[in-house]
């Protein structure tokens, strides 16, 4: 991540080397989780319990898996910054 400064001379959709800046930088890396909350009411309104599988919608085939994509939630487990 990188915190630019503008010059007042040039254009503001465009980067000339020399005049803007690079003020501060930060490196380094995350580690992030993607889960499915199994409480989660949206998953359980639509959870078929005598097949033990999520209802499919009427456009899927039968052979088809539920997308569970838009169930998905994301958590930062750590983050560290690299020293030079």
């Amino acid at each position: 991540m990188q915190i630019l400064q503008k010059s007042r001379a040039t254009k503001p959709d465009e980067w000339v080397q020399g005049k803007d800046l690079v003020t501060a930088e930060h490196r380094g890396s995350s580690l992030i989780e993607r889960y499915v909350d199994p409480n989660d009411d949206a998953i359980n309104a639509n959870w078929d319990a005598n097949t033990m599988n999520l209802a499919l919608e009427s456009s899927t085939t039968a052979f088809s898996t539920p997308d569970l994509s838009q169930y998905y939630k994301f958590r930062v487990i750590s983050t560290k910054q690299f020293a030079p």
